[in-house]
């Protein structure tokens, strides 16, 4: 199956996440209604603290919401991706399929959230000791802030390699998810370059579609903003919360399938060097957990 072919087949998932994207930003949108209202009564300073206080409300619904429901969509996408690349279908009932992989992989949602958080400290620390981006521009005077963006580039598309190793762990049921983990960031490591090149051009276009995005929609809830006389800023609000529900669901989505077809296709012939493993727990203190917690070794910290 080709990539777009997977991304119309696997709709219910993208369908799914516009839902619980929705539901976030009904609750942040009559959140931020009721701080202001308050915030009101108090004048300009009690406004500003009670749009303070809103910030950090979203931040917990989002983390809520993401705990307990948003991540087996977001790991059951990934699972019924990688059926599709490795099998060449999409399961019947593919969001009951989906919830079922997750739960035969993760168990819980700590083990998940667990193996997520150290695949993303790990391959982000080998990034930084096998390809340290400053030292291609240290014989150019100032360009320390050209480097600094191009390393948060990289930083932001690294996002998407962690998803391709949660992936490998769906494609490998031997051993346990840390395991799992493990063997998809040494693959990683084993194949960066064209990996990272894949994933920092994918998401290149993910973020011209998101401004694209963003200005269509602050064009819209701007005007009718404007109509009623209502404040800019709030409109600007609105469209950013109304775009980052379409690029989590949409465009988000894409660039996953993208960049874990291309991991998968540089996968399956990858047998990992045995000293690679070593390499890697001398850069990396997660990937050291990682493998630990596949030896069923307790970690610390």
């Amino acid at each position: 199956m080709d990539k777009k072919e997977i991304f119309r087949k696997t709709l219910p998932f993208i369908g799914a996440k516009i839902l619980i994207g929705t539901v976030d930003l009904i609750a942040c949108v009559l959140l931020l209604a009721v701080c202001l209202g308050i915030g009101w009564l108090f004048g300009t300073i009690g406004m500003l603290v009670l749009f303070i206080i809103w910030l950090f409300a979203v931040k917990g619904i989002n983390l809520l919401l993401m705990h307990y429901i948003g991540y087996l969509i977001k790991a059951g996408h990934i699972a019924v991706v990688v059926e599709a690349i490795t099998k060449g279908g999409i399961p019947e009932e593919q969001l009951d399929y989906g919830k079922k992989r997750v739960l035969e992989k993760f168990k819980v949602a700590s083990v998940y959230f667990a193996v997520d958080k150290l695949v993303d400290g790990a391959v982000n620390q080998i990034q930084r000791g096998i390809a340290k981006v400053g030292d291609a521009f240290s014989a150019i005077p100032g360009a320390g802030v050209v480097a600094s963006l191009i390393q948060f580039y990289i930083q932001i598309s690294l996002g998407y390699i962690d998803e391709c190793c949660i992936g490998w762990t769906f494609y490998n049921d031997d051993g346990n998810p840390y395991k799992n983990a493990a063997d998809g960031v040494a693959i990683y490591a084993d194949n960066w370059k064209p990996l990272l090149k894949n994933a920092a051009k994918v998401m290149g276009k993910v973020l011209i579609l998101s401004l694209c995005v963003l200005l269509a929609a602050f064009l819209v809830i701007g005007s009718l903003f404007k109509l009623m006389h209502w404040n800019p800023l709030i409109a600007f609000i609105f469209s950013c919360l109304v775009t980052w529900v379409i690029k989590s669901a949409l465009l988000d989505s894409y660039i996953m399938i993208e960049v874990v077809s291309s991991y998968m296709e540089l996968a399956l012939p990858t047998q990992a060097p045995p000293e690679l493993y070593d390499t890697l727990c001398h850069i990396s203190d997660s990937f050291s957990k990682l493998i630990r917690h596949g030896m069923g070794e307790p970690t610390i910290g």
